[in-house]
């Protein structure tokens, strides 16, 4: 049974896709213009794989992102939404079209059923294909590899998540469109969003909480969805950017520096969350001076701990003569309802504000639909391998998660002084 079949499926809008690809794609396009990039695919769950069917699903998807523009409707609305968006740069993505059959390699080892998918191009060119390519990839193993599953349950299910969220006091945003189990379900789990915040808005008005002992949902990553369900889109800037500025500046010891200065060059005082774990956060909280950890919002927790990494957080700020109450950090790693719990508790005992980004548990939270077992979702990347023919590592906090060749990372390691 395809449980999916009669569903729409694949690629909906160009702006089907998180805000933080476009915030990036603009940065980079006014910064960077010229430089050659080269991203690889990888599937950290590699019992999970595609038939040849999928595959040849999954290789048409690709093709169609050619067919893609941004509507005169859909740009009317990022100038009122996202007002950090120049125009110059909304003229450019107007234009802008997806050219798989010049950037994109995929390949398919029917015998192992491998899949190898490598994009190279000029990096504001190519920078859009990883969030598609990872969902067509994870919509085309669970409408042909794993397929006992059904829709039944999701939209109770998303809409008791949020309404736990929101009566925790909980401000939280959905980040789950790279890891879909389809566009359809993230569908059903934004409009059980919407309404829980919409019932609880409606609740709120007869209630004592303050503004800010109130849960929130904030918005959506998908800039397609945050339009169609009037919500607000959200996000910054991924690990590729840090990357990608450590190779195009040859050097990974400021990089996180450079990035962030020339992240306030293009925003100013918009979008002001910092990503810290590029190269780890013991190396970030090096280069996070007074004059950044002042100006900038917040920070950004991927990996490792976040416990350890509030208390890191606030130590850092204190060090620097900064309130933590005056900021905010926002965690991303790996999210349910319970640990959203958990974290606010932490965190507001500590003195320091926080969001949340949930992603997976959202958009693919599923069981077996014979047995009852877990539906897991598979847990897929696409990273930046090398920028202008320098090849380029990131050293994430939990070390499962770093990425590069063996060598690299070392020599990276012996740069930043981190055994």
């Amino acid at each position: 049974m395809l449980p999916n079949t009669n569903c729409l499926s694949g690629v909906h809008s160009l702006l089907d896709n998180d805000l933080y690809k476009f915030t990036m794609q603009q940065a980079i396009w006014l910064l960077y213009p010229n430089e050659k990039v080269t991203f690889q695919f990888h599937n950290r769950t590699t019992e999970c794989k595609l038939t040849t069917e999928g595959f040849q699903w999954l290789e048409d998807q690709i093709q169609a992102l050619a067919h893609l523009r941004l509507s005169s409707e859909e740009r009317v609305w990022l100038e009122k939404s996202c007002p950090f968006f120049k125009t110059q740069y909304l003229d450019y993505l107007e234009k802008f079209t997806f050219n798989p059959k010049k950037h994109v390699s995929i390949k398919f080892d029917s015998d192992s059923k491998d899949l190898f998918i490598s994009i190279e191009g000029i990096w504001h060119e190519v920078t859009l294909y990883e969030i598609p390519l990872l969902f067509l990839v994870s919509e085309a193993y669970f409408k042909f590899s794993d397929t006992e599953w059904t829709y039944d349950g999701q939209y109770e299910k998303a809409l008791e998540k949020a309404r736990v969220l929101l009566e925790n006091g909980c401000k939280f945003m959905e980040f789950g469109t790279r890891r879909r189990r389809d566009y359809h379900t993230q569908e059903i789990i934004m409009s059980a969003l919407a309404q829980a915040a919409k019932e609880y808005q409606e609740a709120a008005q007869d209630d004592e909480k303050s503004i800010q002992e109130r849960g929130t949902l904030i918005g959506t990553s998908n800039v397609h969805l945050g339009r169609l369900f009037n919500l607000k889109p959200v996000g910054t800037m991924a690990h590729e950017f840090v990357m990608g500025i450590s190779g195009a500046e040859e050097t990974t010891k400021d990089a996180n520096r450079l990035t962030l200065e020339k992240w306030q060059q293009v925003y100013g005082s918009s979008l002001g969350i910092a990503l810290c774990d590029t190269f780890t956060t013991e190396a970030f909280l090096r280069e996070f001076s007074f004059d950044l950890a002042s100006s900038l919002t917040g920070v950004r927790q991927d990996s490792g701990s976040p416990f350890e990494f509030v208390d890191k957080i606030i130590g850092h700020y204190k060090s620097l003569g900064i309130n933590p109450a005056s900021k905010v950090i926002v965690f991303s790693d790996g999210l349910d309802p319970e640990r959203c719990i958990q974290l606010q508790k932490y965190a507001t005992e500590k003195g320091i504000q926080c969001t949340f980004g949930i992603g997976t548990n959202l958009t693919n939270d599923f069981t077996n639909s014979l047995n009852g077992a877990r539906s897991p979702a598979m847990n897929i990347v696409i990273k930046l391998r090398e920028i202008t023919g320098k090849q380029v590592v990131k050293l994430s906090d939990e070390q499962t998660k770093h990425t590069g060749s063996i060598e690299e990372i070392k020599a990276v390691k012996e740069t930043l002084g981190i055994a």
